[in-house]
């Protein structure tokens, strides 16, 4: 099942334990905080959760996007994390959270960058050992 939010002019859909943004021009505090505070509840639910985020239509992150999704990442129990499109330079700030993450919690949060929303697909589901989204049709 998968439920469809807006916060801003960003979406958010949470669907078969995959927690999928699609982020569209500036990335603000305020839309991170929205984001966030309506996926703990999904990551709460107590299994294993993977977040797809679609970078290919955002233009900037405030700086303090930074800090606060390195916060939200040492709580929330992600299983892994797969970006796709994007600049260079947004991909060098996610992996600047996820190293973040990693060195004040020591948790490492797998973080693959794919090139297409069907690469992120297929990454998840090898993670997950799932071959039905990797065919790129729902689980159920």
């Amino acid at each position: 099942m998968s439920s469809e939010q807006q916060v801003g002019r960003h979406s958010l859909r949470f669907e078969d334990g995959i927690i999928s943004v699609t982020l569209r021009g500036d990335f603000t505090l305020e839309d991170a905080q929205g984001l966030t505070a309506r996926s703990t509840p999904f990551v709460a639910a107590g299994r294993s959760v993977f977040l797809r985020v679609d970078m290919r239509q955002v233009n900037n992150v405030e700086p303090a996007v930074r800090k606060h999704m390195s916060d939200w990442h040492q709580q929330a129990r992600v299983a892994g994390s797969v970006h796709f499109g994007g600049s260079k330079p947004l991909r060098i700030m996610a992996s600047l959270v996820h190293n973040a993450v990693r060195l004040i919690s020591r948790r490492v949060i797998p973080l693959v960058f794919a090139e297409t929303e069907a690469e992120a697909r297929l990454c998840i589901a090898g993670r997950r050992g799932d071959r039905r989204l990797a065919a790129g049709s729902p689980a159920t």
